[in-house]
């Protein structure tokens, strides 16, 4: 066999060892974090069931019938691993996510806690464990140290707070008019302050009987407010119009933001990494001049599309100062010692009006559409660039300016160059692999 077989072969063998290598590597991390993941489970399954049961002890027997659990363990991670199972007990048991079983929206870094509400009693239950004792005692575990101790040390030394208190929505709605900043202190005091307001607006709501529509989208926005209701309004609005259904696909521009556009994530899949949100800020004096012009606030745009690549632009308002009126609430409120009520009351008066969203939501303009530019509408694609106004691009705040659905200089990437440049790099380095191999056969 001549030199140049020879470094053939070599090559050869090199490149199948790679490979080979690799299949078994990924199999065993694959192995690894499988095994880890039943050990995690296991040790938050058994934190779960000591919870429940000190939860009985403190509150009496919960149902999910008269009863509300409120956690952030879904969105909790450790060790590459969901903490989500520390709720398996409680799901067991009849709690069924959403119904009664709520998730709120968290970094995956924070402190674990969990909050119990007995509706019949009006009695419930915070507690909140340290996220680094809860880490030390899982990475025990994986290593080899007994569930059961592990999880005796997270209650005995991880516990920051536990606290059982009254929660009656109709008197802290009743006193909080009266005293707002005691009543406040008081559900503050109690939970945690950063995620007290997520806790008595979900719960107050949630007694009230609050749509599934809401407590979805409430468990992204992690709270429940008028500005997020309004969003379930205006989509009630544009269902009971015909406008949405099955077959058409939504695109928001979010000008002016506010917690609406969170619930057209949750409810419409319109999120921003798949391009179907963009946002956009207005300045206050746009704003103004928008709301002076039509006598309402302008909401932002929602483009429905159908699969012929035809559809419609939608310039939507929500009359907030309507809102205020009927809460019995002045706008000026919502700032100051009355933030927490006004929102509250304002969230009990606008569950009657969901199934009348025309009390509150218009469509000020409607816009054809037609084409697209790649997988964005025409019309949409433009009104989202840098620097353009949509407001202006679709004639409302300027009539004279008319719509313009041109192609912008400037078009979307075309990855096809990107991807012909790698091509012909990685074809110049094996025809020098190949050059240098057959070079060093002939010496």
């Amino acid at each position: 066999m001549g030199k140049r077989s020879h470094y053939l072969l070599l090559l050869t063998t090199l490149t199948i060892v790679i490979l080979l290598t690799a299949i078994p590597v990924s199999i065993i991390n694959a192995s690894t974090l499988s095994e880890n993941a039943l050990t995690i489970s296991e040790i938050c399954k058994t934190l779960g069931e000591k919870l429940y049961s000190k939860v009985t002890k403190k509150i009496g027997d919960i149902d999910y019938t008269y009863t509300l659990i409120l956690s952030n363990a879904k969105y909790l991670i450790s060790h590459e691993c969901s903490l989500y199972p520390v709720l398996t007990p409680f799901i067991k048991s009849g709690f069924e996510p959403l119904y009664s079983l709520i998730s709120v929206h968290t970094p995956y870094y924070n402190n674990l806690w969990i909050f119990i509400y007995r509706d019949d009693t009006h009695q419930a239950i915070y507690i909140e464990i340290d996220r680094e004792i809860l880490d030390k005692a899982i990475e025990d575990v994986v290593k080899g140290k007994a569930v059961e101790d592990a999880v005796s040390n997270i209650l005995t030394n991880g516990i920051v707070k536990e606290s059982v208190f009254t929660f009656d929505p109709e008197k802290i709605v009743e006193e909080g008019k009266k005293d707002p900043e005691t009543v406040w202190s008081t559900i503050e005091d109690n939970t945690n302050s950063a995620y007290a307001f997520s806790i008595l607006t979900i719960t107050i709501m949630w007694s009230y009987g609050a749509p599934q529509e809401i407590l979805l989208a409430s468990e992204l926005h992690n709270h429940i407010c008028p500005g997020l209701i309004s969003g379930i309004l205006m989509i009630n609005y544009l269902d009971n119009m015909g406008y949405i259904g099955p077959s058409t696909k939504i695109y928001v521009l979010a000008s002016p933001v506010w917690c609406k556009d969170d619930a057209f994530i949750q409810l419409l899949d319109t999120t921003p990494g798949k391009r179907r949100m963009v946002i956009k800020l207005l300045t206050k004096d746009e704003e103004n001049t928008l709301k002076e012009k039509f006598g309402t606030d302008i909401a932002g745009i929602i483009f429905v599309m159908m699969p012929d690549k035809t559809g419609k632009a939608y310039i939507m308002a929500f009359n907030w100062n309507k809102a205020c009126e009927l809460a019995g609430i002045e706008r000026k409120m919502f700032k100051g010692k009355y933030w927490w009520w006004t929102r509250i009351v304002m969230n009990i008066k606008l569950l009657e009006l969901l199934d009348k969203p025309e009390e509150l939501v218009s469509v000020i303009k409607t816009i054809e559409v037609k084409g697209y530019i790649g997988r964005y509408p025409q019309l949409y694609y433009n009104a989202s660039l840098v620097g353009a106004d949509p407001y202006t691009l679709m004639g409302i705040i300027s009539e004279a300016i008319e719509t313009s659905q041109t192609t912008p200089e400037t078009q979307p990437t075309n990855y096809t160059t990107y991807i012909i440049t790698v091509l012909i790099i990685i074809i110049i380095i094996l025809i020098i692999a190949l050059a240098y191999i057959y070079t060093k056969a002939k010496k």
